[in-house]
């Protein structure tokens, strides 16, 4: 069913076929569009369709400049005007073309946490799961970010207490059930910005620490990839659990007809999640390993995300970085080409063998 256009708003012509979240590409039905331009917007189409031809089932083919001189002969007869025009008008169109990967029922918020705070707190519902894996302060992104190696973090705690605060936690998490999940590092004062009686993130976000999990990163033989007694580096990080605070008061129970204290939030036992570590800052998906803790059905947001999750929101200015096409690979593409180098690798032993043969 399509969904009727709000006061003020327009019915969308059929001829549109996709627009863009952010109306930077659109694809157009062209016989349909002159179909409808026969009629005024809004009027009943007449019972009618315009003949076309064949949609093109391949790129057509064009003869190329040969030679230098051709091409040389283009570019001189092209002004510096033009010449730009043409290029950001390449750029508008390869920009169009790309293909992202999209996860199922995925809704995103794509930008910055301060220029899409509005949008977010306009059309985001209310989550059953909050997770965020913030920006911290880091050396080592620092000295990456000095290559062009690494993503934006920000560069002191108390920049990381403005972007948190900025964040409408309190405003989107479901007050009686709610999670939320913080990846933090293992500096002590953010595992104090968070949780600081009073004065931390959790508290302005109105929830309580209730529990953590632990990512300890291995090696594909299942060792530490540091010394658990490392003074430089830990080869763990720790994901801290939070509730919505309950406020303790007497409640009245009919089973009893007394007055009993109101139960205090239960901990989440703490547990272990054994991984090997992939791309820097790549964070294992935790979508399975904490359904346990939620509803079934449960509405899930990650903040600062850098891939999609079916079902979920993802919110960030990276949310579709690893959605890119040169971040996957089809699966039977992979096996050809593996089974290809084994069959590569068994023909040069074979002539090897051969070889030693005829030598003896």
């Amino acid at each position: 069913m399509t969904t009727p256009p709000a006061a003020g708003q327009q019915q969308q012509a059929e001829s549109i076929l996709y627009t863009a979240p952010d109306e930077s590409v659109v694809v157009v039905d062209i016989p349909r569009s002159v179909e409808e331009a026969q009629v005024l917007t809004g009027q009943r189409l007449r019972p009618q369709r315009v003949l076309s031809s064949e949609a093109p089932s391949t790129p057509w083919m064009l003869p190329e400049p040969r030679g230098a001189a051709g091409v040389d002969s283009n570019i001189a007869a092209v002004s510096p005007a033009a010449a730009i025009a043409e290029l950001m008008t390449l750029e508008s169109v390869s920009a169009a073309l790309e293909t992202t990967q999209l996860a199922y029922r995925s809704r995103r918020i794509v930008g910055t946490i301060q220029a899409t705070r509005d949008d977010f707190l306009q059309d985001a519902p209310v989550f059953d799961l909050i997770l965020l894996d913030p920006p911290w302060p880091s050396r080592s992104v620092k000295r990456k970010r000095r290559t062009g190696s690494s993503y934006a973090t920000v560069s002191s705690i108390p920049e990381a207490r403005t972007l948190l605060a900025s964040i409408p936690v309190a405003a989107k998490l479901n007050k009686d059930h709610g999670l939320v999940a913080v990846w933090i590092t293992n500096k002590a004062a953010v595992y104090d910005l968070l949780v600081a009686p009073g004065t931390g993130i959790f508290a302005n976000w109105g929830v309580e620490l209730v529990g953590e999990y632990i990512w300890l990163k291995i090696t594909d033989g299942g060792e530490p990839i540091f010394a658990l007694d490392s003074q430089w580096r830990k080869p763990w990080e720790r994901l801290l659990l939070a509730r919505p605070i309950q406020r303790a008061g007497p409640v009245r129970r009919e089973s009893s007809g007394g007055i009993e204290a109101a139960p205090q939030k239960r901990a989440i036992p703490t547990k272990v999640i054994l991984a090997v570590p992939d791309l820097h800052s790549r964070k294992p998906n935790l979508r399975s390993v904490l359904q346990d803790l939620l509803p079934p059905d449960y509405l899930g947001l990650e903040v600062f995300a850098r891939n999609l999750t079916a079902g979920w929101w993802s919110w960030g200015n990276e949310a579709l970085l690893f959605q890119q096409p040169e971040h996957w690979v089809e699966v039977e593409a992979e096996s050809h080409r593996r089974t290809r180098a084994e069959n590569d690798a068994d023909s040069g032993r074979d002539g090897q063998s051969s070889k030693s043969s005829h030598d003896r």
